[in-house]
Parts: C-alpha cells; structure tokens; sequence
C-alpha cells in the first residue's frame, strides 16, 4: 500500500526554473568568446545538448578508418 505522507519527494521538492531572457550579441563578440555549449542562431545564444556517447563511438571508427587508410 502507497502511503503519500511517507515518500520522500513532495511537491515542494519540484524546482521551477523560469526562463531567462535570451542573450543576443553579434557575430563578432560569440567568435572572440569561447562559449561551448552554445550556438549562435540570428544574433541569440542558443543551448546545445550534449553529444551522446555514439556520436564519441562514431568519430572513434571513422577516425581508424580513415587512419588506416591513409597512405603516408
């Protein structure tokens, strides 16, 4: 049986995150700062997600293919 008053998440446990205006900056300012992470979309900063684990497992096998068929 579920008793409500004894788990350990409540409503009051949810965080509301409220969003922020965006950044805008031109090309020039986004090329001089190192913001990984981010891409610059019509003048805003735009969140990227991170890179999943395939997309290292892919670069890794094209980078042997390509490596060992390289001639020197």
């Amino acid at each position: 049986m579920h008793n409500s008053q004894t788990h350990p998440e409540s409503v009051q446990d949810i965080t509301i995150k409220k969003e922020a205006p965006p950044v805008t900056l031109t090309m020039e300012e986004f090329l001089d700062n190192d913001l990984e992470g981010y891409e610059y979309v019509q003048g805003e900063l735009v969140p990227m997600a991170a890179a999943a684990i395939i997309h290292g497992e892919i670069g890794s096998n094209l980078h042997f293919l390509l490596a060992s068929t390289a001639k020197l």
